[in-house]
């Protein structure tokens, strides 16, 4: 299941968007709604995805705006606000 919400302006296709992967231990579809809900409540402009088919329950952020650093560890404290593990994943 792979459950998105897409922010409200479109990105320029010629910049390169800020993105950041986090594993999680999100275990359910109703969890991943909240969860993608609340982060796009609080990160503006972005698109966040959860996908809990893959084994490490990848959180996904990408910044829409392209002007500024995704909030990291706002979405860290968020997702332990929420009872949730998070490790960010590095390429």
């Amino acid at each position: 299941m792979l459950a998105t919400l897409a922010g409200h302006r479109i990105a320029d296709e010629q910049t390169t968007p800020n993105v950041a992967v986090f594993k999680t231990n999100v275990a359910s579809a109703r969890q991943a709604l909240i969860v993608v809900s609340l982060i796009q409540a609080h990160v503006a402009g972005c698109r966040v995805t959860l996908d809990l088919d893959d084994c490490d329950r990848m959180l996904r952020v990408q910044d829409c705006y392209h002007d500024a650093p995704l909030p990291e560890a706002a979405i860290r404290r968020l997702m332990s606000a929420l009872g949730f593990a998070i490790e960010a994943l590095t390429d």
